[in-house]
């Protein structure tokens, strides 16, 4: 089955949410609402949506889908965007992201040229900046948050009464690029008529 999205732009970013698909063009959001083949359709809304080359900023933490736009750092609650990052500088771009559970973290290149860690309080609503500026990626596992520097450290955040940050061996960076996609949902029934919608592949 194939959905068109509809207007200019190219989808820059993808998620599941709240047991639905999300993607983003940088001025539209798209909600993929339906369970099986044949009720599948696309809710559009007219919003700030993810900026180009800033895929890797979505992320979800603290029930909220945070990204980087091209005016700004916003959260989505599957209703309306709302935008939380007015304390940052204006032009960011290259967002990398990722959550220890409590925290937004995002890495991003000024207007100036110059790189950044951020880290959202999500339940005080606070930023804070780190003393970092060459993220290069982020992953989290429970409430650790390991970070991959451009000089191919591996970091990780600290729990309480440790020190932030934590070297860890440098990692390989052979690995082979694999092709975009976005998974959600499970299967269930047992036969191509009880399918929940397992992944979408975007070209």
């Amino acid at each position: 089955m194939t959905l068109e999205t509809g207007g200019s732009g190219a989808i820059t970013a993808c998620s599941a949410y709240r047991g639905y698909g999300v993607l983003f063009k940088e001025d539209h959001l798209y909600r993929l609402m339906g369970h099986r083949a044949g009720d599948f359709l696309l809710e559009s809304m007219a919003a700030p949506g993810v900026a180009s080359q800033s895929a890797a900023s979505l992320c979800e933490a603290a029930g909220w889908l945070y990204y980087l736009a091209p005016s700004g750092v916003y959260r989505f609650d599957g209703d309306h965007p709302e935008a939380v990052g007015m304390a940052l500088p204006h032009g960011m771009a290259g967002g990398v992201g990722g959550t220890d559970g409590q925290c937004y973290y995002l890495a991003a290149v000024d207007g100036t040229g110059g790189g950044m860690l951020y880290a959202y309080h999500c339940a005080r609503g606070m930023w804070y900046i780190q003393d970092l500026s060459d993220v290069k990626s982020m992953a989290a596992q429970g409430d650790r948050l390991f970070i991959q520097t451009a000089a191919g450290s591996l970091l990780r955040n600290a729990k309480r009464g440790e020190s932030l940050p934590q070297n860890l061996p440098h990692i390989s960076e052979t690995a082979s690029a694999l092709p975009s996609m976005v998974e959600f949902g499970e299967d269930f029934g047992g036969t191509s008529q009880g399918l929940r919608l397992h992944g979408i592949h975007l070209r």
